[in-house]
């Protein structure tokens, strides 16, 4: 890989974990909300005033450019399983770390398994 591309992935990876993470913040002050039309318009609207929201999807576009140009010099078969496992692992880190969520021992065994994973992909057998 063409290290500005890979620079580019995990550029793009780390931005996506952030987002993720300010989403869930943003999503929480919107838990009241039941599933209906008036709903998916007030969330439309709520990403207009609710700051967590409004960044999360800037950072969403910002990762997927990112990820378009790291695309456009990785093999798809290589940038997503690494994209995807990547932002797993961040995921749970960052939802421990920032919200308070509790981490248990299959999690941590699927972070394992994710890893060694990540090496079978890369590994040339």
């Amino acid at each position: 890989m063409e290290l500005f591309s890979s620079i580019s992935l995990g550029i793009s990876i780390l931005v996506l974990t952030v987002a993720q993470i300010l989403l869930k913040k943003g999503a929480l002050d919107l838990k009241n909300l039941t599933f209906s039309i008036s709903s998916f318009v007030n969330i439309i609207l709520s990403l207009f005033q609710n700051k967590m929201l409004f960044l999360a999807t800037i950072l969403f576009a910002v990762s997927f450019v990112f990820y378009v140009f790291a695309l456009s010099k990785i093999q798809l078969s290589i940038a997503q399983p690494l994209s995807a496992t990547l932002s797993l692992i961040l995921v749970l880190i960052g939802s421990w770390m920032f919200l308070g969520e509790k981490i248990n021992t299959s999690q941590f065994l699927g972070i394992a398994l994710m890893m060694v994973g990540i090496f079978l992909v890369f590994k040339k057998f």
